[in-house]
């Protein structure tokens, strides 16, 4: 799975897109997922602190960790 692929599934389950970051840049409060020289990190980010960190080695298995960890919270739905 790519970034790209992961954003529209998320979408398409209507997970609120306040809720991660799939380029690494600012977000107040959410899942992010940051390419590294190594690979790919995934962490919650808050305040500027990270918490939870996890590495993976492809954009794969990066992508599908950050689908599992959103699709299971039923609070990062967007309210229609």
């Amino acid at each position: 799975m790519t970034r790209a692929e992961l954003e529209r599934r998320l979408d398409e389950a209507g997970v609120s897109s306040a809720t991660y970051d799939l380029t690494g840049t600012a977000c107040e409060e959410c899942l992010r997922l940051e390419r590294t020289a190594d690979g790919w990190i995934v962490y919650y980010a808050e305040r500027g602190l990270r918490t939870g960190e996890r590495y993976f080695r492809t954009e794969s298995e990066a992508c599908e960790y950050v689908a599992s960890e959103l699709l299971r919270d039923p609070t990062t739905r967007q309210h229609r």
